[in-house]
């Protein structure tokens, strides 16, 4: 399977992939394939995992509680999978650099997964060393990306390595803070949907109008500035408004305020 088209530019080659350590498993020839594909597999563990915690089966010494490690995961986990898999996919493509392949990839994937044992299996490790190793993922990807993005003067997509620093705060609040407080996972949510909103929207239309030209229909979709900024503005606003007043009719104000814009953005993209 070769990478796919993120953005509008030129794909990672087949030719960049080669040249990085370790082409001949094809596994690791581009950063979707691993992550995308631990990704699922963690929603398809997971899911049962907590089926069973929800019927009585407890695991005595685990290093979260069952409600706290459910929620952890699905962002910790499985969000920062698939986060992971489009970054080191897309920032080559958007830098022209060679692709994150081989043995680099094979240690960020060996990162993600000591996090994910070290937060669900009861190894009686010391809280600090569970956090270390939790967090120590969403450091490797920022640094894994953050070199590509200077050298190639990609200003503008820094502001995903603002997003992950985000997430990196919320999960290190997290394992402060201990399992019963939701406003790290509501920052970390947040964020993880703030990333949605501006990348989706770089994205998405260029994928549809691509599709839509295969099959024979011209189709423009010209650039909103104004529209395009409010919506991500709406959706940093609701990430603000969460961290102070979460649960208030200013928060509903926010939320309503960025579905609006979003909404509008989307009529646009000729999703129909």
């Amino acid at each position: 399977m070769n990478p796919p088209v993120l953005s509008p530019g030129t794909p990672v080659s087949a030719r960049d992939a080669a040249r990085a350590t370790g082409p001949r498993f094809a596994l690791l020839a581009y950063g979707f394939r691993p992550f995308f594909l631990l990704a699922g597999l963690h929603a398809a563990l997971a899911m049962p995992a907590w089926m069973a915690f929800l019927h009585g089966v407890d695991l005595p010494g685990a290093p979260l509680p069952a409600l706290a490690w459910h929620a952890h995961e699905m962002i910790y986990g499985f969000v920062m999978a698939a986060v992971a898999g489009f970054m080191l996919t897309a920032v080559p493509s958007w830098t022209g650099g060679r692709g994150f392949a081989g043995a680099p990839l094979l240690a960020l994937v060996l990162v993600w997964l000591a996090g994910r044992v070290a937060v669900s299996v009861p190894l009686g490790l010391h809280p600090a060393l569970v956090a270390a190793m939790d967090l120590a993922f969403p450091v490797a990807l920022a640094a894994a990306i953050t070199p590509s993005l200077v050298r190639s003067g990609n200003r503008r997509n820094l502001v995903l390595v603002a997003l992950l620093a985000l997430l990196l705060a919320g999960n290190l609040h997290f394992h402060l803070a201990g399992a019963g407080d939701a406003a790290p996972l509501r920052l970390s949510l947040n964020a993880v949907l703030v990333m949605v909103v501006l990348v989706g929207g770089r994205i998405v239309p260029a994928f549809t109008s691509a599709r839509l030209k295969q099959r024979g229909l011209a189709v423009a979709i010209p650039r909103r500035p104004l529209l395009d900024g409010g919506a991500v503005a709406a959706s940093v606003l609701v990430l603000v408004v969460d961290l102070v007043a979460p649960g208030s009719a200013t928060a509903g104000v926010a939320a309503a305020a960025a579905a609006v814009l979003i909404a509008l953005r989307l009529a646009r993209w000729h999703g129909h």
